[in-house]
């Protein structure tokens, strides 16, 4: 039921890291996502300035060029105020939160990635 729950759904991935990258990739398959990838914050403001489709962005906070914070205000500034941005981030301290929500994004999940927490968010912004 989940895979057909979310089936039709795209969603770009923002992580620098690989395996965190690949473990996203794979959960979301399994919910019948289309994941689309980037590894930093300027290719995912580029790939969503091309083609603004995706239903929601998964964006990692810490990543080289351009970090999730500067690519959310970008975004939120230039090119989407509705598209569900949702930090992806190992910091999880009250005031990374804080600048997260700052910024735009509209949810925060920690990592290593829940995966009842990962699908409750999939649920509140996809549904």
């Amino acid at each position: 039921a989940e895979e057909v729950f979310f089936k039709g759904m795209k969603v770009l991935v923002v992580e620098d890291n690989p395996i965190n990258m690949k473990l996203m990739e794979t959960l979301f398959n399994k919910y019948g996502l289309t994941v689309d990838k980037a590894v930093d914050g300027k290719e995912a403001v580029d790939k969503l300035r091309a083609n603004n489709s995706y239903n929601i962005v998964f964006m990692d906070i810490q990543m080289p060029e351009m970090n999730g914070i500067e690519a959310t205000e970008i975004i939120r500034g230039d090119i989407s105020k509705e598209i569900p941005i949702i930090a992806l981030t190992a910091a999880v301290l009250q005031k990374d939160r804080q600048q997260a929500l700052a910024a735009g994004m509209n949810d925060f999940i920690e990592k290593p990635i829940n995966v009842d927490r990962l699908k409750d968010v999939l649920q509140q912004y996809c549904v």
